[in-house]
């Protein structure tokens, strides 16, 4: 039986699929293009984007690749923000922007911690006017617990 952990090896004969997806991405005619990617659950599709990732490393030009893990996020706009973040952090930890460039960034990272500041006040606006408050103070007791916790 196969582990189930992706890999940069093809076990799966997928370096036709590899070669695909690299050449839409280099492609400027395409760009901005957003490529999906369906499987069944163990098909093979994080390998997939591990060997097409160390494909685009080994060209040595400009391209920064990120992970993004959807499953960790409970709602739409927890995973946007998340996305946004993961992209700006790679954006600055991959380039040296100067400028108007440095300009957007930085109005981004703006909007996206604007996103989670109005995200927790609907949060506990929404719980004040049903609970009285209860719901977050149970969540913020809950939160020292575990943290407490952790520590012994």
């Amino acid at each position: 039986m196969w582990r189930d952990s992706e890999t940069e090896i093809d076990y799966l004969d997928y370096g036709y699929i590899v070669d695909i997806m690299i050449d839409t991405i280099n492609d400027e005619k395409l760009l901005p293009s957003c490529i999906g990617l369906y499987g069944d659950w163990g098909s093979g599709k994080s390998s997939l984007m591990h060997m097409c990732m160390k494909k685009l490393k080994e060209q040595k030009d400009d391209t920064v690749c990120l992970l993004f893990n959807g499953w960790l996020y409970e709602s739409y706009d927890d995973a946007k923000t998340a996305i946004l973040s993961s992209i700006l952090d790679g954006i600055k930890e991959n380039r040296k922007l100067e400028g108007t460039a440095l300009e957007i960034i930085r109005a981004l990272y703006q909007s996206v911690d604007k996103f989670k500041l109005i995200k927790g006040g609907i949060k506990f606006g929404i719980d004040l006017a049903l609970t009285g408050g209860i719901g977050s103070i149970a969540n913020l007791t809950m939160k020292s617990v575990i943290k407490k916790s952790k520590k012994f």
